[in-house]
């Protein structure tokens, strides 16, 4: 961030934040915006945060924060009270396997960095 602030100072132009997980989901959005439906949620690929930790958020189908960029620890109930009401689309290049075995995971075919997050089945 200080060497984006340093250029962009040096060639007086304005420098616009974009916070990374919203721009991972503005990605996937854009890119998979037949696959979103209006009740879906979007969840950006999570970053470590050590600890067990890791930095996650969640978007509606229009990018707007559902849930704000914060860390946390992952299990099976981390989504759980979004998941009673609506699907949730994670996407990662892979899924790690910590958390894959910890949540309902079904995978898009033809696309393996795709995942859905459905409701547990009862």
């Amino acid at each position: 961030m200080s060497t984006a602030k340093g250029l962009c100072y040096a060639h007086d132009k304005p420098l616009i934040a974009v916070e990374t997980l919203y721009a991972m989901a503005a990605g996937f959005r854009q890119k998979f915006k037949d696959d979103i439906l209006s009740g879906d949620l979007i969840c950006p690929p999570m970053i470590d945060a050590r600890r067990m930790e890791v930095y996650a958020s969640l978007f509606d189908h229009e990018l707007n924060t559902v849930m704000p960029t914060e860390a946390v620890i992952v299990d099976a109930h981390s989504f759980e009270e979004y998941l009673k009401v609506q699907r949730i689309h994670f996407f990662s290049v892979t899924v790690p396997p910590s958390v894959a075995k910890r949540l309902p995971i079904r995978l898009m075919p033809g696309l393996p960095m795709i995942c859905i997050l459905q409701q547990p089945s009862l």
